[in-house]
C-alpha cells in the first residue's frame, strides 16, 4: 500500500466519508468499506479488483479489502452483488436496484422488459452481425456473377463504417440481400443461421456468443426472478434474430419482434418459403412502439437501447405509469470494446444520442464506468 501516514488524520477520513457515502457516513448506501489508514475501497467478488468510488474520495487513494476482511461476508451476500456482480457502484446501480425493488408493487402481467440486441445486448462492431451473416452466406454459397457483385456490395457496406447508408441505396441492398435467401423454408434459413453462429469469427472477439454483453445478460436474469416477460425489440431481421435468441439469451422465438420479409404458401407441397420483399418499415424509431402494440400488446416497464433507432420506444417506455425505466449504452469504452456516437441503420438523426438521452431523463449507462465487465467471456 503506497499511502502517506497524513491518511490516518481523522479530519480526513471524515471528509472521506462525507465524500463517498453523502453527510452521513454510518448509512453506507453504496456498500463502500474502509481499508487500511480510512482510506474507502470496495471489494470485487470476482476478482479483487479495486473499484473506483462513486465520486472520488479525496486525493483519490485506494486500498485493497481482501477476503480477510471481516465485512466480505456481508458485502458477498448483499443481492447487488449476486445479481449484477458485473455493475459497478454508483448512481446508475442504484436506479436499477431501485427499479427491480419497486416494480414488485406492478401486477406481474405489466413487468414487460423489452431490449435492443444490436449495440444493446451483443457487440455492433466493426459491424452488424447481419451483415457478417450475409457476407459468410455468400462466401460459402455464392459463386456465380451475381453472387460476387453482391459480395462486393456488401463489402463496400461494411467499409462505409457507422454511416451505413453512405454512397448506396439502401431499399436495393435490401432487396439484394432478401434475394439470397427467396424461397427457403424457415427451418432452413434458421439453420443457416445457426451455422454462422458456430462457425464465423469476430476479427476481435472471437465466436458470436463472446459478443454478448455480460452485464446485460446479469440483467435479464434479474428481471425474470421478478416475473418480468422480457422481449427482443430489434431492427435487424425477425428470423434471423429469433434462430438465435434461445441459445443465446434464453428468449423463445416468439418473444422477437424485428423487421419482416414477406412470405409464401405453396397449398400444393404444404410449405412456406420466404420472399424477396420487407413487410412494412424496418423495426427502428416509432415502428418500434407500434409494433410493440401490434405483437406484444402490452406496454414495456423496462426499455433498453443504444442508438436513435430506440429513441421513441425509451420514451414510450419512461412516460408508462408506475415504476418505469429506460436505459441507453454508452459505447465510451475504446480500451475494452469500441468508443462511437451510436446512430441508427435506417433513420437520419444528427444529434447526439447521449445528450438526448439525458434531455429525456434516460438513464445512462456508460461502458467505461459502469461495467467491471464487458464480455460474456471476461474472466472476470
Amino acid at each position: 500500500h503506497r499511502h502517506q501516514k497524513s491518511c490516518c488524520d481523522e479530519a480526513l477520513k471524515a471528509e472521506k466519508q462525507a465524500d463517498c457515502y453523502g453527510e452521513n457516513a454510518d448509512e453506507n448506501v453504496h456498500g463502500w468499506q474502509f481499508g487500511p489508514y480510512g482510506c474507502p475501497a470496495q471489494w470485487a467478488p470476482a476478482n479483487n479488483a479495486l473499484r473506483r468510488p462513486r465520486r472520488g474520495c479525496g486525493n483519490g487513494l485506494l486500498s485493497c479489502v481482501g477476503r480477510s476482511c471481516p465485512n466480505v461476508s456481508r458485502m458477498e451476500n448483499t443481492p447487488t452483488l449476486r445479481e449484477l456482480p458485473s455493475w459497478r457502484s454508483g448512481d446508475n446501480l442504484d436506479a436499477l436496484w431501485g427499479f427491480l425493488e419497486q416494480s414488485q408493487a406492478v401486477p406481474a402481467e405489466q413487468r414487460v422488459a423489452v431490449f435492443d440486441n444490436d449495440g444493446t445486448l451483443w457487440c455492433e462492431r466493426p459491424t452488424y452481425n447481419q451483415v457478417s451473416f450475409v457476407i459468410w452466406f455468400v462466401e460459402q454459397r455464392m459463386k456465380n456473377d451475381r453472387g460476387r457483385q453482391l459480395l462486393d456490395d456488401l463489402q463496400t457496406l461494411l467499409q462505409s463504417g457507422s454511416n451505413l447508408l453512405k454512397g448506396l441505396n439502401a431499399q436495393n441492398i435490401v432487396q439484394a440481400v432478401n434475394h439470397l435467401f427467396e424461397g427457403l423454408q424457415p427451418h432452413e434459413f434458421a439453420d443457416l443461421a445457426r451455422a454462422f453462429a458456430e462457425r464465423w469469427r469476430h476479427p476481435d472477439h472471437g465466436e458470436l456468443r463472446a459478443l454478448r454483453y455480460q452485464p446485460m445478460l446479469e440483467l435479464i436474469a434479474a428481471l425474470r426472478r421478478r416475473d418480468f416477460t422480457v422481449f427482443l425489440v430489434t431492427g435487424g431481421g425477425t428470423d434471423f434474430v429469433r434462430a438465435l435468441a434461445p441459445s443465446l439469451y434464453d428468449i423463445e422465438p416468439e418473444r422477437v419482434v424485428g423487421t419482416l420479409v414477406d412470405y409464401r404458401y405453396d397449398a400444393q407441397n404444404k410449405t412456406l418459403t420466404r420472399g424477396q420483399q420487407l413487410l412494412g418499415a424496418p423495426d427502428e424509431g416509432v415502428e418500434k412502439v407500434v409494433r410493440i402494440q401490434q405483437m406484444l400488446g402490452r406496454r414495456p416497464i423496462f426499455a433498453a437501447g443504444n442508438s436513435a433507432g430506440d429513441g421513441p420506444l425509451l420514451d414510450y417506455t419512461q412516460a408508462s405509469d408506475g415504476p418505469a425505466l429506460s436505459i441507453l449504452i454508452d459505447h465510451d469504452d475504446a480500451e475494452r470494446e469500441y468508443a462511437y456516437k451510436s446512430v441508427a441503420a435506417s433513420i437520419r438523426d444528427d444529434r447526439d444520442i447521449v445528450e438526448v438521452g439525458r434531455e429525456s431523463g434516460w438513464r445512462i449507462i456508460s461502458m467505461r464506468e459502469d461495467w467491471a465487465s464487458v464480455f460474456a467471456s471476461d474472466p472476470s
